[in-house]
């Protein structure tokens, strides 16, 4: 249940609000230029990204059925701060945050006139995306690994600087004039969802969920606990894997004929293909380590850093107690959403079309396309949790299958008949329908 008018800010978390004030300012310049068979094309682009933000925060409330929703037993209320809140992690520091980043491309391109049906085009780009960053280092950066922080001047990625992409295309007309032949072959980087670059950021603030209470929670106690009792507070920062690299980059190709035919029809074969690679991947840090009895009848589920003391006197970070029972047990954090890359997905069809040009005031188009999406992630937006909670690379590998988006078959149709007439009432009328 969300509560209280919130809405869904990202991925993770609800809210009352999410206001931005982005601007960005660039400098660029493209030359052309034209010498017989050739004509270059070449430019470069210094762009700089400025946004100051905050996220304000809410309560939500989680049932586990209608009974237990009618009886005001929720099993976890999450309640997530303002951004602009004084930190709990930063001396108190206030107001909105004041996110940047720089953007470097260069690029090259010459569409090359071998003949006079036939035309190559073969270009070059580089690009190259800083790390984000808050201006004044008020982010969070948690350590997946080791359930610490790391000083907050850390980047929060790697931001891969090796970004050359190359493309290329043909496209030839045999002599009957009739059929066009065209093949293409590219790759694409970008700079990511602005909102999975950011977490470090949104984590600088009281988020922490409790598993007993009820509507409506009192939130002044959970903030007390929060900002008084650090090994007990179950914080939920976001974050991500030390491994973690951007940009994301997908390899694109096309091949396609293309033939008239009699009656002004026209009708294109293609083969398209993608392949994702080094894609965005989410899962669950501070994972279950096991659930052991602590002298009641329920048993204690363990994480990963939750500090346990045993009966026997021991005590251990993310441990069991063998031989002996939980005498008790301090929760700093809660599930922890992370993220990371390494993704791969792949995309391959056949799209079939044929186009009637205008004929009598009659013009037609049909395209089918079967497809086939599959991977171990979709990038950015249509990323999923892990079901096994996956740490290692290849664990996420247990995930491919369809996407989301995996459609077999698409078929349209598409018509427009220019009504006959004359004069200004009855003339300039249109009917058209789509299928």
């Amino acid at each position: 249940v969300v509560a209280g008018g919130l809405s869904r800010l990202n991925s993770a978390t609800n809210g009352r609000a999410a206001p931005y004030r982005p601007y960005s300012l660039s400098f660029l310049d493209t030359m052309t230029w034209t010498r017989q068979a050739h004509t270059v094309k070449m430019g470069a682009e210094f762009r700089q990204i400025r946004i100051a933000h905050d996220q304000q925060g809410g309560t939500t409330y989680s049932f586990p059925n209608l009974t237990a929703f009618l009886a005001n037993a929720p099993s976890a209320i999450q309640y997530l701060g303002d951004i602009s809140a004084p930190s709990v992690f930063n001396d108190g520091a206030t107001g909105n945050r004041h996110t940047r980043q720089d953007y470097y491309t260069v690029f090259a391109q010459d569409e090359w006139r071998l003949a006079h049906n036939l035309t190559v085009n073969a270009g070059l780009r580089y690009e190259y995306y800083t790390p984000l960053r808050e201006r004044n280092n008020l982010d969070v950066i948690f350590n997946i690994d080791t359930g610490k922080f790391k000083d907050p001047s850390t980047d929060f990625y790697k931001a891969v600087k090796t970004n050359i992409l190359p493309r290329v295309s043909v496209a030839w007309v045999p002599n009957q004039g009739t059929t066009a032949i065209r093949a293409g072959f590219g790759i694409a980087v970008g700079p990511g969802q602005l909102e999975d670059m950011m977490q470090p950021i949104e984590s600088d603030r009281i988020s922490t969920s409790v598993t007993s209470g009820a509507f409506p929670a009192n939130l002044d106690t959970i903030r007390a606990n929060f900002i008084n009792n650090p090994n007990n507070r179950q914080y939920q920062p976001r974050t991500y894997a030390n491994n973690y690299s951007v940009p994301e980059k997908v390899y694109q190709y096309t091949a396609s004929v293309q033939r008239e035919l009699p009656a002004n029809l026209t009708a294109t074969v293609a083969y398209v293909g993608s392949q994702g690679r080094n894609l965005f991947l989410r899962s669950i840090a501070n994972r279950t380590i096991g659930v052991q009895s602590n002298g009641a009848a329920a048993g204690t589920q363990v994480r990963e850093f939750d500090i346990v003391t045993c009966a026997n006197g021991t005590t251990g970070v993310g441990t069991l107690c063998p031989g002996s029972s939980i005498a008790s047990i301090q929760k700093p954090y809660a599930e922890i959403d992370y993220k990371t890359s390494g993704g791969r997905d792949q995309y391959n069809s056949m799209q079939l079309s044929l186009t009637r040009r205008s004929s009598r005031g009659l013009t037609m188009n049909a395209q089918y396309t079967l497809g086939k999406s599959w991977g171990n992630t979709a990038g950015s937006n249509e990323a999923v949790t892990a079901n096994n909670n996956a740490r290692a690379l290849d664990e996420f590998n247990y995930d491919i299958g369809y996407n989301n988006f995996d459609v077999r078959h698409t078929f349209n149709l598409s018509a427009i008949y220019e009504i006959p007439g004359k004069g200004p009432l009855f003339s300039g009328w249109n009917v058209g329908g789509i299928l």
